[in-house]
């Protein structure tokens, strides 16, 4: 009993450093853009570097592990980099594998959809020690651990679990930006992220009573 509320107190607090994580990166990229990073550009660079940081762990971690990849598989990973590459985790168990080819995936799209949008305009591929080369491996390092940590939680908790968690980086946003970027911060917000808080916690004590034991006759 006690062993089990530490195992889930862990997993709520790795998934709100995941959202804090996000709320950081909207900050840093409102920073990069406003510099003049391109949007697509920075998405293709944010997944190139967490591939080359995370594939050679997952190489040598799981080479003995890793399941047949097969084009059924492959062709869910492509389709799920584009949106939520949580719920392929059934027919490919090895997380660290499965992170590195969901970035890899999203490089590759997202050069694609690059080149087409930024056709012409060879400059927004420039990058340099600055601001925009930060927020890139901030990016890829919150890419990295938001993929790996979500793999872990719905794995073992369902994607609900780790669904109520996302309207927290958009309450931390607003606080962060109130500090940070020195925005103002209206009662709306205030009573919007007191309402998201209470919604998650309801969302939690229903999903813990749903996991308690059945009380005994």
């Amino acid at each position: 009993m006690f062993m089990g509320l530490i195992r889930r107190a862990k997993l709520v607090l790795a998934v709100i450093l995941v959202q804090l994580g996000y709320a950081g990166l909207s900050i840093i990229s409102m920073f990069s853009l406003k510099k003049g990073m391109s949007p697509s550009t920075f998405i293709v660079y944010r997944m190139a570097i967490a591939t080359i940081v995370l594939a050679p762990f997952a190489f040598i971690l799981e080479r003995n592990s890793r399941p047949p990849m097969t084009w059924s598989i492959i062709a869910k990973i492509m389709l799920l980099s584009l949106f939520d590459p949580a719920i392929i985790l059934r027919s490919y168990p090895c997380q660290l594998s499965l992170t590195a080819m969901i970035c890899f995936w999203g490089m590759v799209e997202g050069a694609i959809l690059a080149f087409v949008v930024e056709r012409g305009q060879s400059g927004v591929w420039s990058i340099q020690f600055n601001i925009k080369l930060v927020a890139a491996f901030y990016g890829a390092m919150q890419s990295v651990v938001a993929y790996y940590v979500m793999g872990m939680v719905v794995k073992e908790k369902g994607p609900v679990f780790y669904s109520a968690f996302n309207p927290l980086a958009t309450v931390m946003v607003a606080i962060l930006g109130s500090f940070v970027l020195a925005e103002q911060l209206y009662l709306g917000s205030v009573i919007g992220a007191a309402v998201i808080i209470i919604g998650l916690y309801l969302i939690l004590w229903g999903k813990a009573k749903d996991q308690s034991p059945p009380s005994q006759c």
